[in-house]
């Protein structure tokens, strides 16, 4: 009989995949600074508004109601991408997010989606690389004092000041949407 079975083996592998599994240049659990040719920052600024239906809506999208999924990325204080599709509390607070940006070494990215109605969507991270970006979101279960189901989602709108601008349209850019997001000391909350 071998000193090591099959199962056991395919374990340690399957620990050590799931171990190295997300690994990349970004370590999330310091503080990032801004570096001008690209990497993680963590000088980002934010501005989240919730809503049973859209916020915003793309002025490239035929659909004057807006959808519920936006993302955009503003280069200037004059460009005309999104509008306001809802009458909403806090949107003076994001338009003056959006005209108090300074756009000669910053943009703003705008992401819209569903999210649990009984979950607020954060930014976890976000990084540039050459004429690329990326914005990693992550999710906290909201304050219990919050009247919310399970099953049932709203629509966030989340402005992103990013500090680092763009001269040309960037070629790319990615999000990603993990599960909790880790509270100080690396744990998830």
């Amino acid at each position: 009989m071998p000193c090591i079975t099959r199962r056991r083996a395919l374990q340690c592998c399957a620990g050590l995949l799931a171990a190295t599994a997300g690994c990349n240049d970004i370590d999330r659990s310091a503080q990032p600074t801004t570096q001008p040719s690209g990497g993680a920052v963590g000088d980002y600024e934010t501005v989240a508004l919730r809503s049973d239906g859209p916020i915003v809506a793309d002025n490239r999208d035929e659909d004057t109601d807006g959808r519920r999924s936006v993302s955009a990325l503003l280069r200037s204080a004059s460009e005309d991408r999104i509008r306001f599709v809802a009458d909403h509390e806090r949107a003076d607070d994001a338009r003056a997010f959006v005209e108090d940006t300074r756009f000669d070494d910053a943009s703003v990215f705008v992401e819209q989606s569903r999210v649990g109605e009984c979950y607020h969507r954060e930014v976890m991270s976000a990084s540039r690389s050459g004429n690329r970006f990326s914005v990693e979101f992550c999710e906290v279960l909201r304050d219990a004092g919050i009247a919310c189901e399970k099953d049932a989602s709203d629509v966030q709108a989340t402005f992103v000041r990013l500090p680092f601008a763009f001269e040309d349209a960037p070629e790319g850019y990615s999000l990603g949407y993990g599960g909790n997001c880790p509270a100080a000391g690396g744990e998830e909350r």
